[in-house]
Order: C-alpha cells, then structure tokens, then sequence
C-alpha cells in the first residue's frame, strides 16, 4: 500500500471515528490503538498467508474493536450492523470458518456477530475488493473495491448523512449509502443492482396503493 494509500485509509478512518463521538457511540471509545508491525507479523504468523498492505495499514493505525463476551452488539458497530474485528477475532474467526462458500484467502474485517463478515482478499495473484459474505448465500459478492475504497465510502455516507442515529438507533438511509457506494465503487455491479431493485420496488409499492385507492 502506497503512501497516498495509507493517508486515505487512516483520513477516512478518523473522520469515521470524530463522527461516532459525535453521535456518542460507544464504538468510537472501544477502537483500540494500533498495533506494531512486529507484532502484526506475530499474530499473521497463525495464518496460511500475508496480510495485505491495506490490512497491515489497518491494523497498524487501530486495532479494531475491545469486545468482551456481554457487550451489546450495537455498541460495537464501527458503522451500522457491523463492528470492526480486532486483529487476534479476525484471526479467530477465520480459523473457526468452515462455510463452503468461505475462500482460503479471505481475511474477515468487519463482523455483524451472526457470522456474515465483510472480508478482504489477501492472495497477491488472486481477486481483490472487498467481499460482503452472508453466511447461506450461494453468491458472495465484492462490495467495495478495495479496503481503501470501502473506508472512503462509509466515511462519506457519516458525512452525507446516509449514516444516522434515529429514535436512538444506529441506522443507514439505504438510497443515500447506495448512491455513495456507486459513486466510490465504480464499475461493481452489485450496488448498481441494488439501485435497480429497490426502484422496481418503489414502483411496485406505487401501483398497488394506486389500485387499492381505485377501490
């Protein structure tokens, strides 16, 4: 990962963290300082490949989330349904991984706490993006194009409001993060299919309260 790169993670890393203390998330007390490359070669020692550079950064600048057995999941969240894994949980999770679906080089970074992770590759010759795994589907689909790419766009969706506390809860304006994504994501399909799917359904939703005030 390049300096510019690195810059752009740890930026929009902050941002996201000055946005939960402005919510008042318990998250952005429980983010752990980072860790150093040495150790990071320590724990990286436990599994079958390198991390990335973007990983190494990550880890490097915080290292996740302190989570203990009895916190409320939605403290946790580093944004809304999922919280970031400290490196040793990501480490423990991907070792305790036996979906079918899961590949060998997948290094999970997000976590919702019911086992769909949003996973990034870490094979150098193998596919990049960030992958969002939904334990049971049969397709697994790259979300984001990179973990810098990922990062930059939940930094924005905090600042364009996609991301929001309402009646106390954490939530998300779904138009506004898929708009966000499509425009820092381009090229994926999957954000553009969402956009689709969900204006074939407001139009769905439009014609049947059109029909039933016809009655």
């Amino acid at each position: 990962e390049g300096r510019p790169g690195r810059r752009t993670i740890i930026r929009s890393i902050n941002a996201i963290i000055a946005q939960l203390a402005r919510f008042r998330r318990p998250a952005a007390r429980l983010l752990q300082p980072g860790l150093s490359r040495q150790r990071i070669g320590e724990l990286e020692a436990a599994l079958p490949f390198r991390l990335s550079p973007e990983l190494v950064t990550l880890y490097r600048h915080r290292n996740g989330t302190a989570a203990k057995e009895g916190d409320a999941l939605e403290d946790l969240h580093f944004f809304p349904g999922f919280y970031w894994l400290s490196l040793e949980d990501a480490i423990e999770a991907f070792r305790q991984q036996r979906s079918r679906q899961w590949k060998q080089d997948w290094f999970p970074v997000f976590g919702d706490g019911a086992g769909d992770f949003y996973a990034a590759p870490c094979d150098p010759a193998g596919s990049t993006g960030v992958v969002g795994f939904v334990r049971g589907e049969p397709e697994q689909e790259v979300e984001y194009l990179s973990l810098r790419a990922m990062f930059k766009t939940l930094a924005e969706c905090f600042a364009q409001g996609a991301f929001l506390v309402r009646g106390g809860e954490f939530t998300i304006d779904d138009q506004k993060h898929r708009r966000i994504a499509i425009r820092l994501n381009p090229g994926l399909g999957f954000w553009s299919r969402q956009d689709r799917e969900a204006e074939e359904g407001h139009r769905r939703l439009e014609a049947l309260q059109l029909a039933q005030q016809a009655y």
